[in-house]
């Protein structure tokens, strides 16, 4: 399995520009692409899997899910052992205006996937200034957090501020002046080195932004109906692919010869080299379907089809 500079020189050794370095960085932006789209291409891979346990809070709706959710495979009840079944919240909410407007608790028996938060934890009801700071002392880049929401309590006003990491002694805290009473989106100016932390003016920690992460989306969980006590869940999702930044990060599956391929190809389309274009396009869908192929078959010999030959399933001895 190849890396990120390793895949591109093979790309350009194939387009026939390895000599050219403005040609090296184009090339890496398409191998990024193709990376994204490959995650996006297919759901089960089994390398973008992940569990997300949580626990219900009595009369509390919604759940905010980690940044990195990106669509739900199954959820589980584990205190009542049980499947949780999705619903379309329109339709839910269809169904049970009466126990949602009146906040009638109860075991859940449905979720459903609606709206989005901007930070993982709410912030204090009746309002706060914020602070930021990365966890690396190599961030001191003037690496600036952008932080939007609502500026008055009856969140109606929307703002903004802009507050910059500290670029001397950037593991310590830096307070902004804007006081905000909901935080609708969260991100950054640029990748860090450290993670980048954003609390209330009360150390209460919000929100994390990972290295690469540059903004905070947190699509939120809804429970129905309303649980009415603690419960113990698991989520079953799939994540969004991590981006490969640095030269020796590697794609999240191997997938070495479609990505030189397909971006190869690329580098031919844009020379208006339509055969060559064509022929790596169709050797990259060969080595796609290969990887397919071998997802498909990674649970083993028991969940493969197999063809069986029916005077031999007729005469088979148990």
């Amino acid at each position: 399995m190849r890396n990120l500079t390793e895949l591109t020189n093979d790309a350009a050794v194939l387009a026939q520009r390895s000599g050219d370095a403005d040609y090296l960085t184009k090339i890496k932006i398409w191998i990024q692409m193709t990376h994204k789209w490959l995650s996006e291409e297919y759901d089960f891979w089994n390398e973008l899997q992940d569990i997300y346990n949580f626990s219900s809070v009595a009369s509390q709706e919604g759940y905010p899910l980690p940044n990195n959710f990106d669509k739900p495979f199954r959820l589980y009840d584990l205190t009542n052992n049980k499947k949780i079944d999705p619903e379309v919240e329109e339709v839910y909410f269809d169904g049970n205006v009466a126990n949602i407007s009146g906040v009638v608790t109860a075991v859940p028996d449905k979720y459903r996937l609606y709206g989005v938060l901007g930070s993982r934890v709410a912030i204090v009801s009746t309002g706060t200034t914020l602070q930021v700071k990365s966890s690396s002392s190599a961030d001191t880049g003037s690496i600036v957090v952008r932080v939007k929401g609502y500026i008055d309590s009856n969140l109606l006003i929307l703002g903004y501020e802009n507050i910059t990491v500290s670029t001397g002694t950037p593991t310590t805290y830096v307070a902004g002046t804007t006081t905000f009473y909901k935080i609708t989106h969260i991100s950054k100016s640029a990748n860090t080195t450290g993670y980048i932390t954003i609390a209330q003016a009360d150390n209460t920690v919000l929100e994390t932004l990972a290295s690469t992460e540059r903004i905070t989306r947190h699509k939120v969980l809804k429970l129905g109906k309303i649980p009415t006590g603690v419960y113990s869940y698991r989520l079953l999702y799939k994540k969004t692919v991590a981006e490969m930044v640095n030269d020796y990060d590697y794609p999240f599956v191997e997938c070495d010869r479609f990505l030189v391929y397909d971006c190869a190809a690329w580098a031919y389309e844009q020379d208006k080299d339509s055969v060559r274009a064509g022929q790596l396009r169709q050797v990259a869908a060969q080595a796609l379907m290969t990887i397919l192929k071998n997802q498909n078959n990674k649970l083993g010999t028991d969940y493969q089809r197999k063809i069986i030959n029916k005077w031999l399933t007729a005469h088979r001895t148990i």
